[in-house]
């Protein structure tokens, strides 16, 4: 990371001395304009070129200016590689810039001298951010993962800094603060983000007047903000979190699937605030229209002091953890008055058309983002608001529940008949995870809707949730579960205070989701608002991509190729339409739009909704797995794009399954790939074949019937030679092994051909015949492809086992990952 600065910044006032602010609406970056430059060159005279369109020639010479004045790679800054964050100070005429690195120091420089003029050590750990404020133009704002927010004034004579907040009286040693930006419009409020879910908004004006007072009273000379006593007042935070997070958090600790907030930025108007979650999507909050998440919508008519939480009563206005809305209402009590449904304009009933059209070809995101763009224009319409919710639970992205249920009351809210919305409700909270909530909305359903009480889906869904109910009710982990539990840490260095689980019960909801990118690898990635009205929404991607949608329908508009590796940060001008990009590479890109009659650029990603797929596998994925895609290798799945395989027949959903289907019969005759078809059958002279009776093994086509084929996976065989990877054959020889999350791979097998083979006895499968080997090896397939891949557990040699129990082979059940390991070290032979 030394040879890229981790932090891009365009100078304001550099800029605005231009006299000239361009509107550029709707315009999208199509093209590239690129500064590629190495690190530690100096900048001379001549200065490096920065590639600009060539309608923008007249700014050329002042761009040139810029880079080669203020260069962060200019030789006075001497910090050996370690720059993470810098910002020039406001009203200062671009001459003071503060930088903040992996040392834990604080820089402040001056450029027209070239001189350090002020060092901070007071942080502990890295520093991630630095912010600024315009109206406090000698003050400026750190944090660092010493979990501590550090402000410091640079007309004091001191050399130290005041400590404004300290997370760790909150939430134990353990946080880390990793992002903070000050509202443009109103500069007294203070964002945070830190490890966990939450982000924290703070008015810096209430925390000062508290602390002067508590000084004043208690005649403190002590020089810092850091009081035993209360150093928050009341009211001086407001906690936000997108509302099904806390629930998820121990699936995803159980995951190793760390959620972090890698960036936070306001609106240009200072009305919403964008928040990159790494390990998640990127959450737009508004300020202005706050809500509360919505979790538990039924509570019992006998508890109206309290809430019902796993069939427990609580009186602490919490269930599972969050909040609950003080706007809740019951089912079949709703007062609310259903609008008559008018008929949509021409326009949108083809947009509505289009969408359901996309629904019934499984192409769920395509449908979502059509009933995106009718609901941005018909938002009383509740058809829409429960045909996006049904899609939505079809596609099951990460969060695609929750999004759901939100359509679903929103549905409802419209229109209390509304059955369907009604229903899919119940399923959601299923799905989340609120099993006794969703019971009672399901029994409420069956109250206000009898025709449908005995309904074969209503029956399905009753036996799940009762079933859950049970298996649930003698587990010690959901005793834990209950009130606000899930916002306490066991550890006592992680502990949370009473005080901080007060504030997360009290957290706001978001208003808009994007998804598409995937944000696991690096926690300083970047989003951030683009347009002259800060109309579309930009994410960097651990695909080297960089993603834009369109703010108020969330859809996904461009995908754009930034790095050979990953985009970390993006920042747009001030003032042109400009944005700036960089990553793991060294460079820096700079992108404007291009004149629609030139030709294409091939950044340009075409297939937006397979590379989103890809991200949200990748993101779901192994640790592993990630480590070894970011050194290069391959892993079929994992991937984006069609071009190998991935998303061949059932990539559409089956990829991002999060709940298994209904097991169909298999086709005794499995349909081979695409590629297999397109091969000639006639055998090759150069071809090495080896005769078993009747059935061949071809190397060349990594053809190997009735076998169990293995292949090393760097790094990890290497270090012990037992562990690989798996995978087991069809009676024509296509291998098809346990790839990834919910994909199985059928004929191009992961981490690349098979090393060694070992061959089995058809004869020993219990019923016999090419037909029973290759339908439980179908059956096996079909069910890995809706299960979550963990590297321990259930892997690829547990997709093998499966197979073996389901054609009881050697008239066995008992087949596991241990037992294969061994056996296929044992009778494994080598291919030649």
């Amino acid at each position: 990371m030394g040879e890229t600065a981790n932090s891009l910044l365009f100078s304001v006032e550099e800029w605005r001395r231009q006299g000239r602010r361009d509107d550029f609406g709707s315009n999208i970056p199509t093209e590239i304009e690129t500064v590629e430059e190495k690190k530690k060159r100096k900048c001379d005279a001549s200065g490096s070129k920065m590639e600009l369109n060539k309608n923008q020639e007249n700014v050329d010479s002042r761009v040139l200016g810029f880079q080669r004045r203020y260069h962060v790679t200019d030789p006075f800054i001497k910090r050996l590689g370690l720059e993470a964050e810098l910002q020039f100070l406001p009203h200062s005429e671009d001459r003071i810039l503060i930088t903040g690195a992996a040392d834990s120091k604080v820089h402040v420089h001056d450029l027209t001298v070239k001189e350090t003029i002020h060092m901070f050590a007071d942080h502990t750990n890295r520093v991630k951010r630095i912010a600024t404020a315009p109206m406090w133009p000698n003050t400026f704002w750190s944090a660092a993962e010493d979990g501590i927010i550090r402000q410091y004034d640079l007309r004091e004579s001191g050399k130290r800094s005041e400590v404004m907040i300290d997370l760790t009286e909150y939430c134990g040693q353990l946080v880390e603060a990793k992002c903070l930006a000050i509202n443009p419009q109103d500069n007294n409020y203070l964002a945070v983000g830190a490890n966990g879910p939450f982000v924290r908004l703070y008015d810096i004006r209430m925390i000062h007047s508290h602390r002067k007072s508590v000084n004043q009273n208690t005649s403190a000379s002590v020089h810092t903000f850091c009081e035993r006593q209360k150093t928050i007042p009341d009211g001086a935070v407001q906690y936000y979190v997108a509302g099904h997070l806390p629930v998820k958090l121990p699936d995803y600790s159980n995951r190793l699937r760390v959620l972090v907030a890698t960036y936070v930025t306001f609106s240009p108007d200072g009305t919403e605030l964008l928040v990159n979650m790494g390990g998640e999507q990127v959450y737009l909050f508004d300020l202005t229209f706050k809500q509360r998440p919505y979790t538990f919508l039924l509570p019992k008519k006998s508890h109206s002091s309290g809430e019902v939480q796993n069939g427990k009563t609580s009186t602490n206005g919490v269930s599972n953890g969050i909040h609950l809305p003080s706007n809740k209402f019951r089912l079949s009590e709703s007062k609310i008055i259903s609008n008559l449904q008018v008929d949509l304009p021409p326009y949108l009933e083809k947009i509505k058309q289009q969408a359901n059209d996309a629904f019934a070809r499984q192409q769920w995101t395509q449908a979502i983002q059509l009933y995106s763009r009718g609901i941005k224009d018909a938002s009383k319409n509740a058809m829409l608001y429960g045909n996006r919710a049904a899609a939505y639970m079809k596609r099951k992205w990460d969060g695609d529940h929750y999004d759901a249920l939100r359509d679903c009351v929103k549905a409802i809210s419209l229109n209390p008949g509304h059955l369907k919305a009604h229903f899919r409700l119940a399923r959601c909270l299923f799905e989340l995870k609120y099993v006794a909530e969703a019971l009672e909305c399901l029994d409420d359903f069956k109250g206000k809707f009898p025709e449908q009480a005995h309904s074969s889906a209503c029956d399905a869904l009753d036996k799940d949730i009762k079933a859950a109910l049970f298996s649930k009710s003698d587990n010690s982990d959901d005793k834990k579960s209950g009130s606000s539990i899930r916002f306490r840490t066991i550890g006592r260095k992680d502990s949370v205070s009473d005080d901080e689980v007060i504030l997360r019960e009290r957290s706001f909801d978001y208003k808009h989701r994007y998804c598409g990118h995937c944000n696991t690898t690096t926690d300083i990635k970047e989003a951030n608002f683009f347009g002259s009205k800060g109309q579309y929404i930009l994410s960097g991607s651990d695909d080297g991509s960089f993603f834009i949608w369109e703010k108020e329908t969330t859809n996904l508009v461009r995908i754009l190729q930034g790095d050979e590796s990953i985009v970390n940060c993006l920042q747009p001008h001030p003032s042109y339409c400009f944005l700036a990009t960089s990553g793991i590479d060294p460079v820096v890109r700079l992108w404007n739009p291009r004149p629609e009659s030139e030709d294409i650029n091939g950044r340009v990603v075409e297939d937006m909704e397979g590379a989103a797929q890809a991200n949200q596998r990748r993101m779901n994925a192994d640790p592993l797995e990630v480590m070894l895609l970011n050194m290069g290798y391959r892993i079929t799945g994992l991937n984006s794009g069609g071009t190998d395989g991935s998303d061949d027949e059932d990539g559409t959903e089956g990829h991002v399954q999060c709940r298994p289907k209904k097991r169909v019969g298999p086709d005794p005759e499995l349909r081979p790939t695409r590629s297999v078809m397109a091969e000639v059958v006639s055998a090759d002279a150069n071809m090495k074949q080896f005769n078993s009776g009747f059935e061949r093994m071809d190397v060349e086509r990594s053809r190997f019937p009735y076998c169990i084929v293995w292949t090393p996976i760097p790094v990890l065989s290497w270090l012990f030679p037992f562990i690989g990877h798996m995978g087991i054959c069809t009676s024509t020889g296509v291998i098809q092994d346990f790839a990834g999350p919910y994909f199985v791979s059928e004929d191009n097998m992961a981490f690349g051909k098979p090393t060694k083979y070992w061959k089995l006895d058809v004869d020993k499968v219990y019923a016999s015949g090419p037909n029973a080997w290759d339908t439980a090896v179908h059956e096996a397939s079909e069910e890995y492809k809706h299960r979550m891949h963990n590297l321990c557990c259930d892997n690829c040699h547990s997709h093998v086992a499966m197979a073996l129990n389901l054609m009881r082979y050697d008239n066995s059940t008992s087949w596991n990952m241990v037992k294969l390991c061994f056996l296929s070290l044992l009778y494994s032979k080598y291919v030649r």
